[in-house]
């Protein structure tokens, strides 16, 4: 069974759910510096494991720098999941997961986000990512599951799904009561609309 993709207009209940601290976030600039120097996470995390001596993975490091013109850090490399120092201009993209798929994002092969999401493991329950340029909040993984529209009918892919229109597509979807809260203020708005029209 294909699951598509939930695409959603951005909207403040989601923004808001996103950030409410149950995902873990990841930056557009976060996610080009960690795949820019995915030798370097790997060596590190064999020093942090033991299995090779942590002077082979400075070294290394040291010759990312002095190749790259970086000043880049062992404990900066160790310590990547705090990955706030890293700066993050204005509409940046950022992608929301679990931990398994920020670890996922971080040590994956692909420099392409949408690749990189599609390509979580089955482990990885949520792969979200926000586009604050385009105002447009696609759902890649999710534990929900729902039928809906196709979003759009030129898409010969068909890989996305338009996330509140019930339809017949299987899509990755938003939690339920996050939908709710946007159905149930949109019928609010309805009603104030019509009870406007009809003093009118």
């Amino acid at each position: 069974m294909r699951i598509r993709r939930g695409t959603y207009a951005q909207h403040d209940h989601i923004v808001d759910w996103l950030n409410e601290g149950t995902l873990h976030p990841m930056e557009q600039s976060a996610f080009a510096h960690w795949a820019g120097m995915r030798n370097l996470t790997a060596i590190v995390d064999r020093a942090e494991a033991g299995i090779v001596p942590r002077f082979v993975a400075v070294d290394a490091i040291a010759e990312h720098n002095a190749s790259c013109g970086t000043s880049i850090t062992y404990e900066e490399v160790a310590g990547r999941y705090a990955h706030n120092f890293i700066f993050s201009a204005e509409a940046e993209w950022v992608i929301y997961t679990d931990v398994q798929g920020l670890e996922h994002l971080v040590k994956g092969e692909n420099d392409d986000p949408a690749e990189a999401m599609d390509s979580a493991p089955p482990t990885c329950a949520w792969m979200i990512i926000w586009c604050p340029a385009e105002q447009e909040i696609v759902v890649y993984r999710s534990p929900h599951v729902q039928n809906r529209c196709m979003y759009d009918p030129n898409d010969d892919d068909h890989v996305h799904a338009a996330g509140m229109l019930r339809g017949s597509f299987h899509s990755y979807t938003i939690p339920p009561d996050v939908e709710g809260s946007i159905l149930q203020e949109e019928m609010a708005a309805r009603a104030r609309y019509t009870n406007l029209a009809n003093r009118a």
